[in-house]
């Protein structure tokens, strides 16, 4: 196979933290077969990661059978997290030899195509990775996977990553969920297709037990391996740089990290062989790469990412006041969008009981810089959402700590009365330490539009979308709130 010399060579196991590394030292029979000679992705300078991605565009828009197909996807706010585990998650399940050789795995990046250029970090993480964003993926908006998931046969199957419940525009397909990877709240879904063995979330005691479903799919591709010696390091970078990214490099006071994630970092570093990575010129990488000293094992001294180089690296991309402040008020607020429907049954057709939280890399006060952005927010939650509840979620890192706040929008006082009488008082809301805050330096002239706000802080800094949007759903929960 034209990329077996990569992935060959067993050498010494790399066995760190006590890992149950699985043997395993060859890849599946389908994940070579899908490399056609004389296609583009037979550039003997694409990663083994790249060019598996690469054939699974070409495969999705040149094959109409789609048969024994199984779609991998994440949540549709569609952050670093959620792509790029979506694509390691295919790349592993295609890298090992299953009972059923013909399935094949692929990933579609869970936003549309114009907007991948929103997502700053994952865009650059891509680039570092060599992955051509523009020719090596499938997006939610492609004709070729519209038409493959309005058509979508028996034999195919799906994976929901970062996300355990299947979006509402999707939610034709929800019988076909077979498997589910994530690191948020249970919301309880697709307990028929999905059994107890293909269900892993990671989330305990209001808090997940990851910070990122990049690490979850680590875990995996160690198990998988014999040696992790022979882990692609464009697939170890990928993972890498979002753990590090979700988890805001371990940092103590962001205690977002937990030691699985340590674990995982720690075993990508030492295990992956990043002198692969360097053999094609990559503007992006001398940035972050730095020399180790050799052990007993090695005969010379390796490059290796460093870490905080990493972190920083991607992260400036992500936080860059600059590109944030340029954004226009409904690019920000869709950028990293979720819907959430109470219903216990399927997403709610008429909105009622549901409701939208947009996470921003911006101060609130730093919102009314943007022009017309009441107008925008208003013609966001009621034309683009149509949710009648649109929390606005700011966060902001200072020395390593995330500052968090939320601006909470209703299109009924009654509503938005309640929900924040139950954000402040109800014991299941206490744990995010939240408290009213004046509205001096954010003005909002939308009462004669019929939308009100209220504006929080917020004390827990680890309280993100991940425990904001359980205690909300907890609100519609009670009988006596569900018909306001």
């Amino acid at each position: 196979a034209l990329h077996w010399s990569v992935f060959a060579a067993c050498s010494k196991p790399c066995r760190p933290f006590g890992l149950n590394i699985a043997p395993h030292c060859k890849m599946s029979k389908t994940h070579f077969a899908s490399t056609s000679r004389g296609s583009s992705c037979d550039n003997v300078h694409l990663s083994p990661f790249a060019s598996y991605l690469c054939n699974c565009t070409s495969f999705i828009k040149n094959n109409n059978k789609h048969n024994d197909v199984n779609i991998i996807m994440g949540n549709e706010a569609g952050d670093a997290d959620s792509i790029i585990s979506a694509l390691a998650l295919s790349y592993v399940g295609s890298s090992v030899e299953e009972e059923n050789e013909n399935k094949r795995h692929i990933p579609i990046v869970s936003i549309p195509r114009s907007d991948m250029k929103l997502r700053r970090d994952a865009s650059l993480l891509l680039k570092m990775s060599g992955v051509d964003e523009d020719t090596h993926l499938l997006y939610i908006d492609d004709d070729s996977v519209q038409s493959f998931l309005n058509d979508s046969k028996d034999s195919v199957t799906m994976t929901l990553v970062d996300h355990n419940k299947l979006r509402s525009d999707l939610w034709h397909l929800e019988s076909k969920v077979t498997d589910i990877v994530d690191h948020h709240r249970d919301e309880g879904f697709h307990t028929s297709s999905v059994s107890s063995m293909h269900r892993e979330v990671a989330f305990e005691d209001n808090y997940a037990t990851v910070g990122s479903t990049c690490t979850l799919v680590a875990e995996r591709l160690f198990q998988q391996s014999t040696d992790t010696n022979n882990i692609d390091a464009s697939v170890g970078l990928a993972l890498l740089g979002v753990i590090l990214l979700d988890t805001i490099n371990m940092s103590p006071q962001a205690a977002k990290g937990t030691h699985r994630d340590e674990k995982a970092i720690d075993t990508l570093l030492k295990c992956t062989p990043w002198n692969r990575l360097l053999t094609t010129p990559n503007e992006h990488l001398s940035h972050i790469f730095t020399t180790v000293p050799k052990n007993d094992n090695q005969l010379e001294a390796l490059p290796q990412p460093d870490r905080v180089k990493l972190h920083h690296y991607l992260s400036k991309s992500k936080f860059d006041a600059t590109f944030w402040e340029g954004m226009t008020m409904r690019d920000a607020l869709r950028i990293d969008y979720k819907r959430f429907d109470s219903s216990s049954l399927s997403p709610s057709s008429d909105g009622a009981s549901s409701f939208g939280l947009s996470s921003v890399l911006l101060p609130l006060s730093s919102l009314p810089n943007k022009k017309d952005w009441c107008k925008q927010t208003i013609n966001f939650m009621t034309k683009d959402a149509k949710v009648p509840l649109l929390g606005v979620l700011s966060m902001v890192v200072v020395d390593n700590v995330p500052i968090r706040e939320l601006l909470l929008f209703g299109t009924s006082i009654e509503l938005l009365n309640d929900m924040t009488t139950y954000l402040l008082k109800d014991e299941a809301c206490a744990f995010l330490d939240l408290s009213l805050t004046a509205h001096d330096d954010v003005t909002t002239p939308a009462l004669e539009e019929g939308v009100l706000c209220k504006r929080f802080k917020q004390g827990n800094s680890k309280g993100s979308r991940k425990q904001v949007a359980p205690a909300m759903l907890g609100f519609f929960s009670n009988p006596s709130n569900s018909n306001l």
